[in-house]
């Protein structure tokens, strides 16, 4: 069903009270609205979320890296919590935060491929501002639903794959069972984020 969910999404085939421009037609009465707005399926969202930063995770500790999920305790608000941590020895811990973004959806200004990316990495640069200091460097991952991921994400994904030789890997292996990997992971996040709640779905 969520490999379904996500394919019949990406041709813009109805299924589920959403269409391919990313409108929601579901029976709540909020007016027009789009999928990504839709109350009735955050909590999708947010498993959609959860699992790319699994993912993330698991190619940093593929790498080689010692990476904690979700840390506590690195910045004054806990609500701004990053959702990786990898810590180094010599060198200035790295913090992560995952954005997904439904690049479908309908907005004011029509984004072309990447720029939904750019722009949420702008806005999580904004949000943990202080982030970046002396002993920590912070990375925005942010990923639209078509795969396309910003450029600080990308630079991050590019550290991990050059680290992966400590581990005895040959890189462009390890790039290339990785990108299937977080393929297979963001058609499941996808899916979920589209998905609506257990009430609304009866």
């Amino acid at each position: 069903d969520e490999f379904l969910r996500a394919v019949r999404f990406r041709l813009a085939i109805d299924f589920g009270g959403v269409d391919g421009d990313g409108m929601c037609h579901c029976s709540m009465k909020n007016g027009e609205h789009t999928v990504a707005a839709c109350p009735g399926r955050s909590s999708g969202r947010i498993q959609g979320h959860d699992l790319v930063a699994q993912c993330l995770r698991d190619m940093c500790a593929a790498a080689g890296q010692t990476a904690v999920l979700e840390p506590t305790g690195r910045l004054k608000q806990e609500n701004r919590r990053p959702d990786i941590m990898i810590l180094h020895a010599t060198e200035k811990t790295e913090l992560i935060d995952v954005r997904l973004i439904n690049n479908h959806q309908r907005t004011k200004t029509k984004l072309s491929l990447g720029q939904y990316a750019r722009r949420g990495e702008q806005d999580k640069d904004r949000l943990y501002s202080d982030a970046t200091t002396s002993t920590s460097t912070f990375y925005p991952f942010s990923v639209e639903f078509n795969g396309v991921v910003g450029s600080k994400g990308a630079d991050i994904w590019r550290r991990l794959i050059a680290r992966s030789s400590s581990k005895g890997w040959k890189p462009h292996l390890f790039s290339e069972i990785w990108r299937q990997k977080m393929s297979i992971t963001l058609a499941r996040a996808v899916a979920r984020s589209l998905e609506p709640s257990t009430s609304e779905s009866r």
